[in-house]
């Protein structure tokens, strides 16, 4: 099963001290994620690869920091819980970079 869906904004750092800003965070990619989720869609109970990437066209934060919110966002949605995530690929992508194949 491949689920998508995408926020926009920048993210919430897991390290940020504003804490109700996280909380916020949180709640508006639970609220992305809803949309995008079929009804009747089961959850998984398996092993869970995860994938985000991220882009930015001003603001630059460590992907690391992005990723914990994000996952703890989707439990009870998309997964039981987020020890099933097995692999976590996190790219991070300039908006305004040239998208292109070099040749």
């Amino acid at each position: 099963m491949k689920f998508e869906f995408i926020v926009d904004g920048p993210p919430v750092s897991q390290q940020t001290r504003r804490r109700e800003r996280l909380r916020e965070w949180k709640l508006e990619v639970r609220r992305e994620a809803e949309k995008y989720w079929i009804s009747g869609q089961k959850i998984a109970t398996g092993a869970v690869m995860l994938q985000l990437t991220y882009f930015y066209d001003s603001i630059e934060m460590d992907v690391d920091n992005i990723v914990k919110p994000i996952q703890d966002a989707i439990i009870g949605l998309a997964y039981i819980d987020d020890n099933q995530i097995t692999d976590v690929l996190v790219r991070k992508r300039y908006l305004l970079g040239n998208f292109q194949e070099k040749v």
